[in-house]
């Protein structure tokens, strides 16, 4: 970016972080508590929206994020992104404050590190890893240490992955081959915030809760794999 660039991104920091001090960090609790959406300065209640579950949206000049966490309590996968750290700060309390969790960014939005998209392989190591959370961890009861937001930054080749759904599979028949009965309907601890942020989960989860939510969320990522081969099959045929 230019210098004079640079300049205006300061002075938009600077302003940010007084009205930060003198209004938003206070006010920032009344927002994130509240659910509903609202547009424009008359405050219109949202009509419009639609179903965001399962989406990935980037808020940019989030400021204090109360809106990516409206998204993520509608079921969104919200990305918040400001340049100034104490509305970033202010949003981080917010999360400790309700258990809600996606990432904070610290950049312009004139200058976002995100990547364009995920990779096939970052998409088949979150399916890789959600499948084990939820077919493995609550089935067992063991911590399979999983890192949500690192897999999709995740990067390797085709061996590494296949060894890694090889483990995973292994890991399903010790957990899932030799239940009791009855222990479909048991109630396992309850997953965190951010891991009931798809499917239209409800509010108590049995074991068999938890398994279905597996394999359908299993089944969407399949769908997004198949048709980004697809599309990456047809381009290249293209410029044959």
């Amino acid at each position: 970016m230019s210098s004079a660039e640079d300049d205006r991104i300061a002075a938009n920091v600077a302003q940010w972080t007084k009205t930060n001090r003198e209004f938003t960090d206070r006010d920032a609790e009344r927002k994130w508590q509240d659910p509903q959406i609202y547009w424009g300065e008359f405050g219109t209640r949202d009509a419009w929206l639609g179903d965001v579950t399962g989406l990935d949206v980037v808020e940019l000049g989030a400021g204090t994020a109360y809106f990516s966490a409206k998204l993520a309590r509608a079921g969104a996968r919200p990305v918040a992104v400001d340049p100034t750290p104490a509305q970033l700060e202010t949003a981080r309390r917010m999360q400790q404050a309700t258990g809600l969790d996606f990432p904070l960014i610290e950049a312009p939005a004139e200058s976002v590190p995100l990547p364009d998209a995920n990779t096939l392989y970052a998409i088949a190591t979150h399916l890789a890893g959600s499948t084990e959370f939820w077919a493995v961890q609550m089935a067992s009861g063991r911590d399979v240490g999983r890192h949500r937001q690192a897999e999709f930054r995740a990067t390797g080749d085709g061996p590494a992955l296949i060894a890694r759904y090889e483990r995973l599979i292994a890991a399903i028949h010790d957990a899932l081959d030799n239940l009791p009965a009855g222990a479909m309907e048991r109630i396992p601890p309850q997953p965190p915030a951010e891991y009931r942020s798809t499917g239209g989960l409800g509010e108590t989860l049995t074991l068999r809760d938890c398994l279905l939510h597996a394999i359908e969320h299993g089944a969407l990522h399949q769908g997004h794999i198949q048709i980004t081969r697809q599309l990456v099959v047809d381009g290249m045929q293209s410029l044959k």
